[in-house]
């Protein structure tokens, strides 16, 4: 048990030390990957309530980045023109 604890333990050392790069970078999709890295840390160290905040906010920054980058659905109003490669002569 103790092994596996400590493989952990390094494991969650080098997701807050990756987090940190992300941060100082201001890369958003790092840090949310790296969050969920250290909620899931957390998790097997059995440190729940901790790891809910970590896995919390790696949801938040998720959601933020998928809601900017998001593009319509087919069948939906864009505002934004859209082009196409397609080259058949319509009739």
């Amino acid at each position: 048990m103790y092994h596996r604890g400590a493989r952990h333990r390094e494991a969650l050392g080098h997701a807050q030390h990756a987090l940190a790069l992300y941060r100082s970078t201001h890369h958003r999709a790092g840090q949310a990957g790296a969050l969920n890295d250290v909620g899931w840390c957390l998790t097997e160290l059995g440190e729940h309530e901790e790891a809910l905040v970590h896995c919390d906010q790696a949801l938040r920054l998720h959601r933020e980045l998928d809601t900017a980058t998001a593009r319509p659905r087919r069948g939906t109003a864009s505002a934004t023109p859209t082009t196409t490669s397609d080259t058949t002569p319509r009739r």
